[in-house]
């Protein structure tokens, strides 16, 4: 099971994007955008393997 650079890199940026908007900025608008970019990354992934 191997993913793409770009659906790696944004679920990476969203995971940092969460935990720090959780712990440290305690702001839960940049828990929504990490969380949006971890699901944008399921679809990319997902619309990837729909067309190989």
């Amino acid at each position: 099971m191997s993913a793409s650079l770009p659906v790696l890199a944004l679920t990476v940026l969203g995971v940092l994007m969460s935990v720090l908007g959780l712990f440290a900025a305690g702001n839960i608008g940049v828990v929504a955008v990490g969380l949006v970019a971890i699901f944008g990354a399921g679809l990319l992934e997902v619309a990837g393997r729909s067309r190989s």
